[in-house]
């Protein structure tokens, strides 16, 4: 049977758990997974800012997500959903971080 092409819907959004997983800041799923699941994540969208503590939330290009990893408080702003978890060069080009773009700033 041949494999069909992902519908426009199941393509514009990804679980966060994927996603944080995907864009390499965690090694595994299980520990993205774990991040969410004790609501250290938040996500922004049209002004509006929430924390989730559920792994298949979803995520869409646009959106803003803090997360705490490493002892530190990552912020991305989310360009593309990845397909897959490449290499970091591939990875880096699906967000941009916010405190980057505030230290362009100044």
């Amino acid at each position: 049977m041949a494999k069909q092409d992902a519908s426009p819907d199941e393509t514009d959004r990804m679980r966060v758990d994927l996603f944080l997983h995907r864009i390499r800041f965690f090694k595994t799923r299980a520990l993205a997974t774990s991040q969410i699941t004790k609501k250290n994540v938040r996500i922004s969208r049209n002004g509006e800012t929430r924390r989730t503590n559920k792994p298949a939330a979803n995520i869409f290009v646009g959106d803003i997500v803090s997360f705490y990893c490493n002892k530190e408080i990552v912020t991305l702003s989310v360009l593309n959903l990845p397909l897959r978890r490449g290499p970091a060069p591939e990875a880096q080009k699906c967000y941009t971080l916010i405190e980057d773009q505030l230290k362009e700033r100044d």
